[in-house]
């Protein structure tokens, strides 16, 4: 069985609103027995981890040091450390994170999450296995990218352009689940439940530093390319379909964030009974800009986002701009 715990993730200065709501509905809707947080800062005095230190005891701080990232992990380290100073150097942070999820769940196990996710259900059920992620629906899989380029830019066009034109129109969500057969369904790891010492995380940790040279050239090398490798057939780790973790893929995501004249028709479309959690894509093309405790109320009755946010909202929360 997978523990209940959290693991989060974050290299920066500032803890935006979003931050805060991917940690108290993880918080609400599961009550781990810890929520571990690795950040590269002291964020003592930003108002919205302040008010998650004082409001959840679960909490816990740790830095982002290798040594103390390591510590009791059996991985060879040498190779490790060489790897991890690179990207250090280069700031490579997304890949960092990626390291960081692999080392924290391969030392305790439990359920690795990006900041961009909103829980919206208790992952009870996945967490009594011993390891499950999910799929998201994209245009090229990190295998067909690294293999061939004509089909890629064979296929790549059209669908790019329809699913372009789904983002934008009125009744795009409805329209995009008749053609989403058609694209992709390759895993990603934001949410990514193990037990501790699974073979997943032996395994990466093991090719990280074969593969790391390459994150310059596609960013996902170690991240969601990596784990498609090791997961794909992996018989004790449960695969999810998109609607569990990542209902609205790249560039759809738009519709969390513009208007809705039927938001809860909306709603009904891409939040079902198969969703654990929203992936809301903050390196997509359209993210929430600036957000507050105010524009959430303000919009909760027009716009996807707000609506699920509402629920969750800190108290005390100001005005931050997401990154």
């Amino acid at each position: 069985m997978i523990p209940n715990q959290g693991h989060f993730v974050w290299f920066g200065p500032t803890f935006p609103l979003t931050h805060a709501l991917a940690v108290r509905s993880l918080w609400l809707t599961n009550r781990p027995t810890a929520i571990h947080l690795y950040l590269s800062d002291d964020l003592t005095g930003q108002p919205h981890f302040d008010a998650l230190q004082a409001e959840i005891p679960a909490l816990r701080i740790h830095g982002t040091s290798f040594d103390e990232l390591t510590e009791g992990v059996d991985v060879e380290r040498n190779e490790l450390r060489v790897a991890w100073d690179s990207l250090m150097a280069e700031r490579r942070f997304a890949a960092l994170s990626d390291v960081i999820r692999y080392l924290v769940l391969h030392r305790s196990g439990g359920v690795y999450m990006d900041f961009d996710t909103i829980t919206v259900r208790d992952l009870a059920p996945l967490r009594a296995g011993s390891g499950f992620c999910g799929r998201e629906a994209i245009l090229v899989p990190g295998a067909v990218e690294r293999r061939s380029k004509l089909l890629r830019r064979f296929r790549t066009g059209p669908l790019h352009a329809v699913r372009l034109a789904c983002s934008r129109l009125r009744g795009g969500v409805r329209w995009f689940k008749r053609i989403e057969c058609l694209f992709a369904l390759s895993i990603n790891g934001a949410v990514l439940g193990l037990q501790a010492g699974h073979r997943v995380t032996r395994q990466a940790l093991s090719r990280v530093p074969a593969l790391y040279r390459q994150v310059g050239q596609r960013r996902p090398i170690i991240g969601p390319d990596l784990l498609q490798d090791l997961i794909e057939g992996c018989d004790d780790v449960a695969v999810l379909p998109p609607a569990a973790f990542y209902p609205l893929g790249p560039y759809m995501t738009r519709h969390y964030f513009s208007g809705c004249a039927d938001v809860a028709r909306l709603e009904r479309e891409v939040v079902t009974d198969q969703t654990y959690v929203i992936h809301w894509y903050n390196d997509s093309s359209h993210g929430p800009g600036e957000i507050d405790c105010e524009s959430i109320r303000r919009d909760a009755g027009r716009q996807l986002f707000a609506r699920q946010a509402l629920r969750y909202l800190p108290p005390g929360a100001t005005k931050i701009r997401s990154p």
